[in-house]
């Protein structure tokens, strides 16, 4: 009977899922990111940015006008004109400029996305591997106390036990039952959530195997080049380029026209012209800007706009610097915890099971005595598991931290 409930043990802490495949955490990374909405949309995003650049050099429409009159004298008179403005070249060029920052904004914008993506997925991945593993623990955890309970109401029953004991056991149950569906409900949120960042018709799973996958050691890049701190650089280019196209504005536009036109009467040559005699003229004007307008207002903004992008640049490179070095030395002090763990507590829970089995079997303890055994190696285990987890957010950090 001993043997047979130690089987059923051993075949209770073993977990299937049979409807889903697994999938390796690169395979699961490249499936995001091709499915992702909000990367899809910045590519959209990046081809409509490329498209406006070409209006860059947009001129304002020409202006037709016809006159009809006394314009030159009591004679009625008529009058066609075709007139152009422009802005001074240099404004088209600061247009273009700005609008090219802006493309190369959105094509930073979807770096980040990515990064996002590669970041969010790692965790929800590892998640999911320590949950599940968790789930192990507890339905082991679980199976014993239900034997413990039952064998302890029959003690009661046959007067060996009291009241107390009994219920001490069946509130340890009740405990361990909750923290179960408590962690299935939590289990099922990051399973939907995982299935809506792969976004594929078919089922995934993440591989149990890249749980114990410890890197050691991580090469530590420039964090200069990470996407979010390009996007801020990327800020400040735009801010400069508005900056400089309003300085731009201050330069005079021009103006270009040539009109037709009639001059009935006698002309300044004392020769009688009629209506149908007709007269060209070109007209040349430039733009006279006012110094002390909006303008002048939207320059001085501007200028702050580039010190304000620059003090968030600094503030964010900072900020991303010291969350690395953080990660770092957290990482740093739980891989010593891990490898402590192996070389010691792994033994030591090994031991512990196999000792408790054999002496149970024998007869040499109680079943008291074997569950508490029993828990005691499940509490290390769990320990160990919220080792991997943080081992897992930290190096998901320092990844995301070091994208290119």
């Amino acid at each position: 009977m001993k043997k047979y409930l130690l089987l059923v043990l051993l075949s209770l802490s073993f977990i299937f899922t049979i409807n889903a495949s697994e999938i390796s955490l690169k395979h699961a990374i490249d499936s995001a990111i091709a499915h992702n909405h909000a990367v899809n949309n910045q590519r959209l995003l990046i081809d409509y940015r490329e498209i406006l650049r070409k209006s860059g050099y947009t001129i304002e429409q020409a202006v037709l006008s016809f006159d009809y009159g006394q314009i030159n004298s009591v004679y009625t008179d008529t009058k066609l004109s075709l007139s152009q403005r422009y802005q001074f070249p240099t404004v088209y060029s600061k247009q273009q400029s700005l609008l090219t920052e802006e493309w190369n904004a959105s094509i930073v914008s979807k770096d980040v996305s990515i990064a996002q993506v590669k970041k969010t997925v790692s965790d929800v991945f590892y998640t999911i591997l320590i949950l599940k593993r968790k789930e192990r623990i507890l339905l082991e955890a679980d199976s014993i106390y239900s034997e413990y309970v039952r064998i302890s109401r029959v003690r009661l029953e046959k007067g060996e036990s009291n009241i107390l004991e009994n219920s001490f056991h069946e509130i340890e149950k009740g405990s361990i039952h909750m923290q179960l569906q408590e962690l299935r409900n939590a289990l099922h949120v990051y399973e939907v959530q995982f299935h809506l960042l792969l976004n594929t018709i078919d089922s995934y799973m993440p591989a149990s195997a890249e749980l114990e996958d410890i890197n050691t050691s991580l090469i530590i890049n420039d964090i200069t080049n990470h996407p979010l701190l390009r996007q801020g650089r990327q800020s400040i280019e735009i801010a400069k380029a508005q900056y400089a196209l309003e300085q731009s504005r201050f330069l005079p536009d021009l103006l270009i026209g040539i009109s037709n036109h009639s001059i009935q009467g006698v002309g300044a040559d004392d020769v009688l012209y009629p209506a149908s005699r007709r007269f060209n003229s070109l007209s040349i004007g430039i733009g006279i800007p006012h110094p002390f307008g909006a303008q002048t207002a939207k320059i001085e903004a501007s200028e702050t706009a580039v010190k304000i992008t620059e003090a968030e640049y600094q503030f964010q490179l900072k900020s991303v610097y010291a969350e690395l070095q953080s990660a770092i030395v957290r990482r740093d002090s739980v891989l010593s915890m891990i490898h402590s763990w192996k070389q010691n507590q792994v033994p030591i829970i090994e031991r512990v099971r196999n000792a408790a089995n054999a002496q149970y079997i024998s007869g040499e303890i109680t079943y008291l005595e074997w569950t508490m055994s029993m828990q005691q190696t499940m509490t290390i285990q769990i320990q160990y598991l919220q080792l991997l987890q943080t081992y897992h957010e930290l190096t998901n950090t320092i990844i995301y931290l070091q994208q290119q």
